[in-house]
């Protein structure tokens, strides 16, 4: 991909990031998410047995209101950053019987996010364990690993592919071919970790699975999101597994599957063989046609 289209890139990924759609604001606020609570301050009165996290103030900076979407082992809430003013998101999972591998875990994937692209991936605010009083009996000395992240503002890929199915697309691709040469690997690629701007840019979330060849291992590909990840995946994330679940994320979401040149583009995309796909996103994205 040229200088020019990493400037329109940048330039469409500012609208994701920086929030300045209302029509997007508007898709992602109407539309019903698993797990997704209205983002209004909680006092902490809404504290509970079941989920001890929410209005109280961790890693010394975050006041968490409410959960935003929740994952196989980790729930991602709302949180109000005290040093910056402003929302943000944190992910959290609850590891009592061994919360250093968890943080482990998320240390890991901070990594992975510092060395992706500013405008396909959201930054880093801190990582760190929380350790909160016991609630009660059933909640004693709770600890938690914790990543505070930049919040991502814009609508699902799926919502995005429905209005514009080329574009989105080729979208993604641009976003994992700046990945991909920024030695970053996604490596758990599906529609629900895919955020489209007004003006068609893609932000990746949800690196837990990824790997950076710079300065991470590779992770456990076999924990990716088993409808979209590689035969492969075994051997571990890789460009052209990453290449395998944009084929898988299209097909599920671009109906009909037009034009025909996206058509071809999935089906190389989808081969059992990782060698007969593609060897980069940018390889792929030269065979469609332009928006």
């Amino acid at each position: 991909m040229g200088s020019g289209h990493s400037a329109e890139h940048r330039a469409r990924a500012r609208s994701v990031r920086e929030g300045r759609s209302e029509e997007a604001k508007e898709a992602v606020q109407a539309r019903p998410r698993r797990g997704r609570l209205p983002l209004t301050e909680t006092d902490a009165s809404d504290r509970s047995p079941g989920n001890p996290l929410v209005g109280r103030e961790i890693l010394g900076r975050f006041t968490v209101l409410g959960p935003r979407a929740f994952g196989g082992r980790a729930t991602a809430y709302d949180a109000l950053d005290r040093e910056k003013g402003d929302r943000c998101v944190v992910k959290v999972i609850r590891s009592d019987d061994d919360v250093e591998r968890a943080l482990a875990s998320l240390e890991r994937e901070a990594t992975i996010l510092r060395a992706a692209p500013r405008e396909i991936a959201p930054a880093v605010r801190a990582v760190g364990i929380a350790s909160l009083p016991a609630v009660d009996r059933a909640v004693p000395n709770a600890r938690f690993a914790c990543l505070a992240l930049d919040a991502v503002s814009g609508i699902g890929f799926s919502d995005a592919a429905e209005r514009d199915g080329l574009g989105a697309a080729r979208a993604l691709l641009e976003a994992l071919s700046a990945l991909h040469a920024s030695g970053v690997i996604h490596g758990d690629l599906t529609p629900s970790h895919v955020f489209m701007g007004s003006e068609g840019a893609a932000v990746l979330v949800d690196f837990e699975n990824g790997a950076c060849t710079r300065s991470a291992p590779p992770g456990d590909e076999d924990a990716a999101t088993p409808a979209f990840a590689a035969p492969e995946r075994a051997l571990g994330p890789s460009v052209r597994s990453d290449l395998y679940a944009w084929g898988r994320v299209v097909e599920r979401c671009v109906r009909p599957l037009e034009p025909p040149a996206l058509a071809a583009a999935v089906r190389v995309s989808l081969a059992s063989d990782p060698e007969a796909r593609p060897a980069s996103a940018e390889a792929l994205l030269a065979t469609l046609p332009e928006r």
